[in-house]
Protein backbone atom coordinates (compact mmCIF):
# COMPACT_ATOMS: atom_id res chain seq x y z
CA UNK A 1 0.00 0.00 0.00
CA UNK A 2 1.90 2.90 -1.00
CA UNK A 3 -0.15 5.41 1.46
CA UNK A 4 2.42 4.54 4.01
CA UNK A 5 5.15 6.05 2.63
CA UNK A 6 6.29 9.02 2.21
CA UNK A 7 6.21 10.73 -1.18
CA UNK A 8 8.94 13.03 -2.10
CA UNK A 9 8.78 15.14 -4.44
CA UNK A 10 11.12 14.18 -7.57
CA UNK A 11 14.44 15.78 -7.94
CA UNK A 12 16.00 14.08 -11.20
CA UNK A 13 19.24 12.07 -10.29
CA UNK A 14 22.40 13.83 -11.64
CA UNK A 15 23.76 9.96 -13.02
CA UNK A 16 20.17 9.47 -15.25
CA UNK A 17 20.45 8.60 -18.53
CA UNK A 18 17.82 10.87 -21.28
CA UNK A 19 15.93 8.27 -23.62
CA UNK A 20 17.73 7.86 -26.60
CA UNK A 21 14.33 7.06 -28.14
CA UNK A 22 11.30 9.31 -28.93
CA UNK A 23 8.04 7.16 -28.13
CA UNK A 24 4.41 8.54 -28.64
CA UNK A 25 2.71 8.65 -25.37
CA UNK A 26 5.64 8.18 -23.30
CA UNK A 27 6.05 9.33 -19.99
CA UNK A 28 8.73 12.29 -20.14
CA UNK A 29 7.13 14.99 -18.93
CA UNK A 30 4.65 12.73 -16.61
CA UNK A 31 8.11 11.79 -14.60
CA UNK A 32 7.72 14.28 -11.90
CA UNK A 33 4.39 12.95 -11.19
CA UNK A 34 5.47 9.00 -11.25
CA UNK A 35 9.17 8.74 -10.14
CA UNK A 36 8.06 9.63 -6.21
CA UNK A 37 6.26 6.24 -6.15
CA UNK A 38 8.88 4.71 -7.39
CA UNK A 39 11.55 5.73 -5.35
CA UNK A 40 9.64 5.91 -2.18
CA UNK A 41 8.57 1.85 -2.17
CA UNK A 42 11.09 -0.50 -1.62
CA UNK A 43 11.30 -2.86 -4.01
CA UNK A 44 13.55 -5.81 -5.37
CA UNK A 45 12.33 -5.96 -8.84
CA UNK A 46 11.90 -3.35 -11.45
CA UNK A 47 9.83 -5.13 -14.81
CA UNK A 48 8.95 -2.78 -17.61
CA UNK A 49 7.28 -5.17 -20.06
CA UNK A 50 6.15 -2.07 -22.15
CA UNK A 51 8.92 -0.22 -22.27
CA UNK A 52 7.92 2.05 -25.25
CA UNK A 53 11.21 5.04 -25.29
CA UNK A 54 12.18 4.02 -21.72
CA UNK A 55 12.13 7.31 -20.18
CA UNK A 56 10.78 5.76 -16.49
CA UNK A 57 13.70 2.69 -17.06
CA UNK A 58 16.07 5.29 -17.61
CA UNK A 59 15.25 7.85 -14.99
CA UNK A 60 15.63 5.18 -12.28
CA UNK A 61 19.34 5.59 -10.56
CA UNK A 62 21.75 4.23 -12.33
CA UNK A 63 22.78 1.60 -9.41
CA UNK A 64 19.09 0.72 -8.54
CA UNK A 65 18.67 -0.27 -12.61
CA UNK A 66 21.68 -2.30 -12.39
CA UNK A 67 20.90 -4.31 -9.34
CA UNK A 68 17.17 -4.46 -10.16
CA UNK A 69 17.37 -6.08 -14.05
CA UNK A 70 16.19 -9.50 -13.85
CA UNK A 71 15.77 -10.83 -17.06
CA UNK A 72 14.10 -14.44 -16.90
CA UNK A 73 13.04 -16.81 -19.38
CA UNK A 74 10.52 -19.24 -18.99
Amino acid sequence: MISQYTVEPYKKATDAIKSPLRYPGGKFYALKHIMPYIVCVPHDEYREPFMGGGSVFFAKRRLSIISSMIWKQK
